[in-house]
């Protein structure tokens, strides 16, 4: 179980770290065109006046405000990031967030597999050991890491409490992935609930992997291509100024 869990944090992280690295590279690239290169290129842009194309006295700026206002910048940022900090220490801010994460194409696709599969891998071990179904759904959403799916198990153990199935169950959860209740169904009928909810798990388990090898696919290409055009947006700005008030000097 333990080997199971790290293989799929370790393809989520794969997924996402190069993204995040490009996303700061990108951050970091704007801050020096903005905080270096255009104070630098600032008195001949000043000094061609309206030979300037529009483009780079927007640039020209964007990079005066910044460096202006850049101490009330900066203490800006850093209480956003305590505020936002301190908002998702408290629970229904976390779930409100992990609710529109699950709503995002493909990471939400991938969060909602590799929970779930936690989910019915904790409760197959519960009921292998002779638990029952309640009990197994309780110790799940105690080892649940998304706030919604721990209300998911907790709200689906009353359910079965009061004389639900588990699929039953599980089938009226909006949370719940609606493609592994036939395996639910089969082990309830079987009378091998444990074994189909390991299967059921496996199969979420490979979904998580697939999704996040798309996303590793996917991602660096359309983050280059936007990194890409930011700066090199940016740089032919300077560059197409520069040769306007040379063409103006002459």
């Amino acid at each position: 179980e333990m080997q199971r869990r790290q293989k799929l944090k370790a393809a989520l992280q794969s997924a996402l770290i190069y993204p995040a690295i490009l996303a700061v590279a990108t951050v970091i690239s704007l801050a020096v065109i903005l905080f270096a290169v255009v104070p630098g290129l600032a008195p001949i842009f000043e000094n061609a006046g309206d030979a300037a194309p529009a483009s780079a006295r927007f640039l020209l700026g964007v990079s005066q405000t910044m460096i202006a206002n850049q101490t009330q910048i900066g203490v800006g940022f850093v209480v956003f990031s305590l505020s936002l900090g301190a908002l998702l220490r408290r629970e229904n801010a976390r779930s409100a967030l992990i609710q529109q994460l699950l709503r995002a194409p493909l990471i939400g696709a991938m969060m909602t597999a590799a929970e779930t599969a936690r989910l019915l891998r904790t409760a197959a071990s519960v009921l292998d050991g002779g638990g029952g179904a309640p009990h197994a759904l309780e110790l799940a959403a105690n080892g649940a890491s998304f706030p919604p799916f721990r209300n998911l198990a907790l709200t689906a153990a009353d359910m079965v409490r009061e004389g639900e199935t588990l699929s039953a169950a599980l089938a009226r959860q909006p949370a719940f992935p609606k493609a592994t209740l036939g395996l639910i169904a089969a082990g309830e009928r079987s009378g091998d609930l444990a074994a189909m909810l390991n299967a059921a798990a496996g199969t979420l388990e490979r979904k998580t992997e697939l999704t996040a090898q798309r996303i590793a696919t996917i991602a660096p290409p359309v983050m280059t291509l936007l990194l890409g055009g930011i700066v090199g947006g940016a740089s032919i700005t300077i560059l197409s100024a520069l040769m306007s008030v040379n063409d103006a000097a002459f």
